[in-house]
């Protein structure tokens, strides 16, 4: 079972430099606006115990105008390519949504993960350029984090809820026997996955 919640970046420091920083100083990973109040921490959970995926957001500006700036997200080795790191940001987009603080949220993110960003509706909005450890990136933005958020889409909380934490677990479904085999269809311009159970709302 895994668990979508918000957490503190004491919990997810321990994967960020794993995989992020792999082999420099612990300290590479820690952001000055880690303990600010407004700072949002997510992490997924495995049996409500480890961390397997992370993802940050700090209060920011784009152009003048509030906005967060998206910092590292991070999947386990052996856990990615299975929905993971999508349904943490999904879950993060309904987060804000509830709590009223959609912005615009970019992000200086890597080459090689823009991809992934781009399919959860960001877009490069920069030349790529070399930057520092973290290597070559981009830019990226996503203006609005309510879209694919609402009653109108995929329900990221998937499989069921404990003490408001989304859960996905294929023994228990919020409509009854729904197959664990569904999928999150081109409606997010997503390939098919198989770890999430598909409810229409």
């Amino acid at each position: 079972m895994i668990t979508f919640t918000k957490t503190i970046a004491d919990h997810i420091l321990k994967l960020r430099h794993q995989v992020l920083r792999p082999g420099l100083p612990i300290a590479e990973v820690i952001f000055p606006e880690d303990q600010d109040q407004e700072t949002r921490h997510y992490g997924a959970l495995e049996q409500q115990r480890e961390v397997i995926c992370c993802v940050t957001l700090i209060p920011s500006t784009w152009h003048g105008e509030p906005a967060w700036r998206l910092r590292a997200m991070a999947t386990a080795p052996g856990r990615r390519n299975q929905g993971i790191g999508t349904g943490l940001i999904r879950y993060m987009f309904v987060d804000l949504q509830e709590s009223n603080q959609t912005r615009p949220i970019w992000s200086n993110a890597r080459v090689s993960s823009a991809r992934f960003y781009r399919e959860l509706g960001w877009w490069e909005v920069s030349e790529k350029f070399e930057n520092g450890n973290a290597g070559l990136s981009v830019t990226m933005l996503r203006k609005d984090a309510s879209h694919w958020a609402g009653s109108g889409g995929w329900n990221i909380q998937g499989i069921g809820m404990n003490d408001g934490q989304s859960i996905l677990d294929p023994s228990n479904s919020l409509q009854g026997k729904l197959p664990f085999y569904g999928c999150l269809w081109k409606k997010m311009g997503l390939r098919r996955l198989g770890l999430f159970t598909r409810i229409d709302l």
